[in-house]
């Protein structure tokens, strides 16, 4: 292990810039950084429309060089790692640029760039025939209609920050309307795209806004969320959509439900859009039900019936992680429809002395005897069986 320290005006400091980027290249083996090329004055661009517009055509191009030459000296060595910087990034997908297109919001030294961007990308089909796709800057998003390399996203999928939610950053379908922000400094006389405060320009807001609800997300306790409210016996509650961006933490929606005397209940997760019945069908496993002493019921081998073994209050909580409309409801098991989706679940023992369970329609998960868990596919939550 080591530090890098670095002068100034007579002083020595330790640099965390400077140690991380000698970490990169050491670990990687790459060429040696190139000490005191640096020229403020002679780098960067000469506005800061200029300094993003050249950063993106850049990246792009895989013009390394550039790219490092846009970033601010006094905050980010990276011209000076630009040897390392361009070998560590041989190999990325490179795209065209159709057009850049921002407007400049100057302070002083310092401007924040409204961006947007747009262009076209190769990638691959699903027959492996090389195609040409689009790609979008815009609304804290980068998107594009489907993963370079041939994954055949036909929805898209865009990467995006966010001043919300359980995460700072995540994904959506699509990249909401609007610019991305992108912070500019000047140095020298000279313009630069600044990583530093782009990233705090996002990341003040997110921490401002991180809530009760959040934690609990982050960590997976659902019972740490908020109390939502109250759900009645036989009464629809509508969950809404999970918030976008989304990176892969569900939102907990938290409700009590009282019960007079010992009571089995079915629970009804469903989407409010008929036509996506088939592809949320694994919603019930994204309910949990817990009694007054913050234990996990277990439910029946349907999935989606509890016995409640006592007058008293419940915990119901619902994981939301979908983009459509869902409704809830606790029905008394005599008063359920005859549609409520089942899940079919059966559990049973494993050589190593934990547990198995199956669900329909889903891939099997294992509870092994070390209480972790293993699976073949994590697309649903199931509950296992004590």
């Amino acid at each position: 292990p080591f530090v890098v320290t670095v002068e100034r005006d007579g002083k020595w400091y330790i640099s965390p810039a400077y140690t991380a980027f000698e970490l990169v290249r050491t670990d990687e083996d790459l060429p040696e950084a190139d000490f005191g090329s640096t020229d403020p004055s002679k780098l960067g661009a000469n506005t800061a429309s200029d300094a993003v517009n050249q950063l993106v055509r850049a990246i792009g191009a895989g013009d390394w060089n550039t790219v490092a030459s846009l970033a601010p000296p006094d905050q980010f060595p990276l011209y000076e790692y630009r040897a390392a910087f361009a070998q560590l990034m041989q190999g990325t997908t490179k795209f065209e640029v159709a057009a850049v297109h921002t407007t400049p919001h100057v302070n002083g030294d310092a401007a924040d760039v409204d961006t947007t961007a747009n262009g076209t990308y190769s990638t691959a089909d699903d027959t492996g025939k090389a195609v040409s796709e689009p790609w979008v800057l815009q609304g804290g998003c980068a998107g594009a209609q489907s993963y370079p390399g041939g994954f055949g996203f036909s929805e898209g999928f865009a990467w995006c920050v966010s001043d919300r939610g359980s995460f700072p950053f995540g994904f959506n379908d699509q990249p909401p309307a609007g610019p991305a922000r992108v912070h500019a400094v000047e140095e020298s006389g000279r313009w630069y795209v600044s990583p530093v405060g782009t990233a705090l320009d996002y990341l003040d807001p997110w921490i401002g806004n991180f809530d009760e609800n959040d934690l609990a997300s982050l960590v997976q306790q659902p019972l740490l969320a908020p109390v939502s409210g109250r759900v009645d016996l036989d009464q629809a509650i509508d969950l809404g959509p999970i918030p976008q961006p989304f990176f892969f933490f569900p939102e907990f929606h938290h409700y009590t439900l009282t019960v007079d005397g010992s009571t089995d209940v079915v629970v009804d997760a469903r989407t409010k859009d008929p036509s996506k019945t088939a592809e949320f069908s694994d919603l019930m496993y994204g309910v949990t039900v817990w009694d007054a002493g913050g234990k996990q019921l277990a439910p029946a081998s349907d999935a989606i019936t509890y016995h409640l073994p006592a007058k008293g209050t419940y915990d119901v909580v619902a994981n939301v992680e979908h983009e459509v409309d869902e409704t809830l409801t606790v029905w008394r098991a005599a008063d359920a429809p005859k549609d409520v989706p089942k899940g079919d679940q059966g559990c049973g023992p494993t050589p190593d002395g934990g547990e198995e369970c199956t669900s329909s329609g889903t891939e099997t998960y294992t509870q092994n005897s070390d209480s972790s868990s293993s699976s073949k596919s994590a697309t649903v939550t199931t509950v296992m069986v004590p």
